[in-house]
Protein backbone atom coordinates (compact mmCIF):
# COMPACT_ATOMS: atom_id res chain seq x y z
CA UNK A 1 0.00 0.00 0.00
CA UNK A 2 2.73 2.31 0.79
CA UNK A 3 4.80 1.24 -2.38
CA UNK A 4 1.01 2.34 -4.21
CA UNK A 5 0.71 5.92 -2.54
CA UNK A 6 4.71 6.67 -3.04
CA UNK A 7 3.83 5.68 -6.98
CA UNK A 8 1.03 8.02 -7.02
CA UNK A 9 2.62 10.84 -5.51
CA UNK A 10 5.26 11.03 -7.70
CA UNK A 11 2.86 10.48 -10.55
CA UNK A 12 0.98 13.54 -9.45
CA UNK A 13 4.57 15.53 -8.62
CA UNK A 14 5.53 14.72 -12.58
CA UNK A 15 2.56 15.75 -14.00
CA UNK A 16 2.17 19.40 -11.76
CA UNK A 17 6.08 20.00 -12.58
CA UNK A 18 5.30 19.24 -16.62
CA UNK A 19 2.77 21.55 -16.58
CA UNK A 20 4.57 24.15 -14.86
CA UNK A 21 7.65 23.60 -16.94
CA UNK A 22 5.10 23.81 -20.00
CA UNK A 23 3.21 27.34 -18.67
CA UNK A 24 7.12 28.72 -18.37
CA UNK A 25 7.93 27.57 -21.90
CA UNK A 26 4.45 29.47 -23.29
CA UNK A 27 5.61 32.48 -21.30
CA UNK A 28 8.31 33.14 -22.41
CA UNK A 29 8.09 31.98 -25.94
CA UNK A 30 5.30 34.11 -26.18
CA UNK A 31 7.63 36.99 -24.95
CA UNK A 32 10.52 35.90 -27.19
CA UNK A 33 8.50 35.73 -29.69
CA UNK A 34 6.03 38.65 -29.09
CA UNK A 35 5.78 39.74 -32.75
CA UNK A 36 4.24 36.61 -34.17
CA UNK A 37 1.96 34.75 -31.59
CA UNK A 38 0.31 32.97 -33.98
CA UNK A 39 4.03 30.80 -34.64
CA UNK A 40 4.05 29.93 -30.32
CA UNK A 41 0.43 28.26 -30.13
Amino acid sequence: MLQNALIATVRVSVATYAGVTQLLVDNTLGRVLDTNPDKVR
